[in-house]
């Protein structure tokens, strides 16, 4: 059951990366930034096979999940700021961007790990 969960997760989430990616490539940039910002991760909760009665877990799913967008949103400004204004590369842009990203997921899971959410 698991893994059918998974298999479903992963074509949705490969939709929307294809769908922006194409967009992108078919000079609709507007639309492509907008399909990437489909929040992959919330119906994903479609997906998973918790159990409907364990709130605990979806709660804390919700809270990391939250966490994990704030992270996301920070990244996004980081490298519309590095590659508008600062006019870095866009590989650098983007690197900077995902080091930031990973930064604050991280220091997230550390300060997450030395607690117990439920």
């Amino acid at each position: 059951m698991v893994h059918a969960a998974v298999i479903k997760a992963v074509i949705f989430a490969s939709i929307i990366v294809g769908g922006a990616t194409y967009f992108a490539e078919t000079a609709q940039p507007m639309k492509a930034g907008l399909i990437a910002t489909i929040p992959v991760a919330l119906p994903a909760i479609w997906f998973m096979t918790i159990d409907v009665n364990d709130r605990g877990k979806l709660e804390d799913y919700a809270w990391t999940f939250m966490l994990g967008i704030a992270s996301y949103f920070l990244a996004a400004v980081t490298f519309y700021y590095l590659f508008v204004h600062r006019r870095f590369d866009k590989k650098k842009a983007i690197g900077c961007s995902m080091a930031v990203w990973l930064g604050l997921v991280i220091l997230s899971y550390f300060f997450l790990s030395t607690r117990k959410l439920h």
